[in-house]
């Protein structure tokens, strides 16, 4: 109705038709008059009717390619020129601005809408007026961000085009705050190393490593302190551990608390010094606790480094299935079970299991010994290593040692005449042990069978089942895993947002707009170009069959 024959389209014509129309007009200013308050009061309300997917559906309206032909517009929306990109956002003043999003066509095919340079993706398009819940500034992103991590990507948001909008809007604001944060990480790292290194020679750690670590201490100290402040500011004390309380925090918290901890006592008592005679005592001292703060450091800068696409694409759903409800509870078994085992064990009157009676150690008292802890722990290590690793030696685990047995005099002549002098030999039983002999060999097949046989393999299938699980949600558990670190700089920006706002005028609006003030004059729609086959792969668990280029195969898929 809109193109004539051997014309191009009246682009007058349709724009009358469809943004004249009531209808349109009606629900492009309910969308317009969105604020982020009212978004995220709306999105918690339907909450309690798992409607969360559906209500961001009804937030923008798909745009198909014929529509966008006969209006003669392409929007410039920051494709990638690779699949895997889910959405691209473009803010616009009006919905077909010619200033805001010129056609890329070409001369001699204008009529047909061909690309001068088509994606190898075929995209579509969606449109929606709700710019102020895409320009907010941080602390209603800062709602907006945590509305969506309670509702979860098994709530679907993750799968609707408006809340991977939303989210890849928001990683894009907070994406240089997060590898500066990361650059930090990198350098605390390497001043850790330094440390090493002068230990190995026994001197103590450099001026710079010195100013290194206490400069990241603080940092990390002051990101913790800001991020618990601003959710006590923002819903209150009443609400702080319903709002912090969450299992990324549960799992982090400890890790940077003794991370923390363990710093602050290692540089107030590792004191640098130029006397090259120095030594570091205290280092030497606890050379485990040392290892232990490296390792909790390099485990959070791992962690965060998968919110990188192609890391956290590819091993997120790994580390959530490691992580999953279903693999802890059979791990506490697991472990249960090997406890269990030991028990059995320990029943045996190994000598080299336990530690004997003295003068000085009576009854229990002899197991915290150090000579009765260290037999304990040798005993654990035992049947751990044949539960967990299927390493064993029969002879060890009855108390007794492989014998060496002499078959010739042991001389330099026989060495160098390539003559053997000796060989290992099995042990001799003798009393106590032949009292356990064959109970021992007992107790090791049917420990080999029920744990290291049936249960671990029993969990690594339980793994691969919940790995394929969460593999087919990767891309929303990339973006559920991006907010949650999207949210601690936004918090940690808010005291900053009152600053800025009485020297605002002498700050660049870029600055401005990082640390916490949205701006001043936001655009009122966007553009959203999507991948419709990730979706759909996601939405319906069908595996990836490669991108679709042909526009017809795409009138089925609907995603609203």
């Amino acid at each position: 109705a809109f193109k004539k024959a051997g014309h191009c389209p009246d682009c007058v014509l349709a724009r009358r038709r469809v943004l004249s129309a009531p209808g349109f007009r009606s629900l492009e200013k309910q969308w317009g008059e969105l604020t982020p308050q009212e978004f995220v009061r709306n999105f918690v309300a339907v909450e309690a009717f798992k409607q969360q997917k559906d209500y961001l559906d009804s937030l923008a309206i798909p745009v198909d390619s014929e529509t966008l032909h006969q209006f003669q517009v392409i929007p410039k929306c920051r494709q990638k020129q690779y699949s895997g990109v889910a959405v691209r956002v473009t803010t616009t003043d009006k919905m077909w601005s010619e200033e805001g999003h010129n056609p890329d066509l070409t001369t001699l095919s204008a009529n047909l809408g061909v690309l001068k340079r088509p994606p190898r993706v075929f995209y579509r398009f969606a449109y929606s007026s709700a710019g102020k819940i895409f320009s907010s500034d941080c602390r209603s992103n800062a709602y907006i961000v945590k509305a969506l991590l309670e509702a979860g990507p098994d709530s679907g948001v993750f799968i609707s085009v408006v809340g991977r909008a939303l989210e890849d809007s928001i990683w894009s604001d907070c994406f240089y705050g997060f590898m500066c944060s990361r650059f930090i990480d990198a350098c605390h790292l390497s001043a850790l190393a330094m440390v090493g290194f002068r230990l190995r020679q026994d001197r103590t750690m450099w001026w710079t490593s010195y100013f290194v670590l206490w400069f990241c201490w603080w940092k990390s100290l002051t990101m913790q302190f800001l991020e618990i402040a601003m959710i006590m500011r923002q819903y209150g004390v009443r609400h702080l551990f319903d709002k912090w309380i969450t299992p990324w925090n549960v799992t982090m918290f400890p890790v940077e608390a003794f991370s923390l901890t363990s710093a602050f006592v290692f540089l107030m008592q590792s004191m640098p010094n130029d006397d090259p005679a120095a030594e570091p005592v205290f280092q030497q001292k606890h050379p485990v606790w040392l290892s232990f703060v490296c390792g909790a450091k390099w485990f959070e800068f791992l962690m965060s480094l998968l919110c990188i696409r192609p890391l956290g694409l590819n091993v997120l759903p790994a580390v959530n299935a490691m992580f999953s409800k279903e693999s802890i509870w059979f791990l506490i078994f697991f472990l249960a079970c090997v406890g269990a085992d030991f028990g059995d064990y320990y029943m045996f009157p190994i000598p080299e299991n336990y530690h004997h009676l003295n003068s000085t150690h009576h009854d229990w008292k002899t197991l915290f010994a150090k000579e009765g802890w260290g037999a304990f722990v040798f005993g654990l290590m035992k049947i751990f290593r044949l539960d967990l690793m299927g390493d064993f030696n029969l002879w060890e685990l009855e108390g007794l040692d492989e014998e060496i047995k002499a078959t010739g005099a042991w001389n330099l002549n026989g060495v160098r005449n390539n003559t053997n002098v000796a060989y290992l030999d099995e042990p001799q039983l003798r009393q106590p042990y032949t009292r356990w002999h064959y109970g021992i060999r007992i107790f090791f097949m049917i420990s080999c069978i029920l744990i290291h046989l049936m249960l671990l393999n029993v969990y690594i299938g339980l793994l691969t089942k919940t790995y394929e699980k969460k593999a087919s949600q990767k891309r929303q558990l990339l973006a559920e895993f991006r907010m949650v670190f999207a949210l601690r700089q936004l918090l940690c920006r808010l005291p900053s947002a009152q600053l800025q706002s009485r020297f605002q005028p002498w700050l660049p609006s870029k600055l401005t707009s990082w640390i916490g003030k949205a701006p001043s004059a936001p655009k009122s729609g966007i553009w959203i170009s999507y991948d419709p086959e990730l979706f759909r792969s996601e939405s319906y668990g069908q595996k990836d069959k490669g991108p679709v280029s042909v526009p017809e195969d795409m009138e089925g898929l609907h995603f609203y």
